[in-house]
C-alpha cells in the first residue's frame, strides 16, 4: 500500500523528535475540524473512513471520502475550484509537511480532471 503525501513528508520531522506518525497525524484534525461535519454531510462519506486515517494512515479509496477530502481542501484554501493547488497553504495549515513534496505530487496529478480523485492522489503520492 502507498503511504499518502503526508506521511512520507513527516518522516524526517518524526524521526527529529519524538513525534510518532499518529501524533503528527492528530496535529492534522484542528485545521480541519470545523469542516468535517459539513464535508461529511455534503459527500455522504462515513465518518470512521476518516478515523481510520487518524488512528492508522489509512487512507480509504472510497469515491465518497475521496470527495470528502476535496471539500476539506477547498474549504481550506489549499485546493481551488479550478483544481489548483496551493502547496504553501498546506505547509501553513498542516503541521509537518514539507513543501517540495506537496509541490513534487501536486505537479505529478496536475493533469487529473477529477478534483476528488486529484486530491485523493496527491494524498497518496
Amino acid at each position: 500500500m502507498k503511504i499518502s503525501l503526508i506521511l512520507l513528508s513527516t518522516i524526517s520531522a518524526v524521526f527529529a523528535g519524538n513525534l510518532t506518525l499518529y501524533d503528527v497525524r492528530y496535529s492534522w484534525k484542528g485545521p480541519i475540524a470545523p469542516f468535517i461535519t459539513e464535508c461529511l454531510c455534503q459527500t455522504h462519506a462515513d465518518l470512521q473512513l476518516l478515523e481510520d486515517f487518524f488512528t492508522s494512515g489509512v487512507l480509504s479509496n472510497d469515491p465518497c471520502f475521496k470527495c470528502m477530502l476535496k471539500c476539506i481542501e477547498t474549504k481550506l484554501n489549499i485546493l481551488s475550484p479550478s483544481g489548483e493547488v496551493d502547496a504553501e497553504a498546506a505547509v501553513r495549515i498542516y503541521p509537518h509537511l514539507n513543501l517540495q513534496l506537496v509541490k513534487r505530487c501536486s505537479d505529478e496529478h496536475a493533469e487529473e480532471l477529477d478534483l476528488c480523485q486529484k486530491v485523493y492522489l496527491i494524498e497518496k503520492c
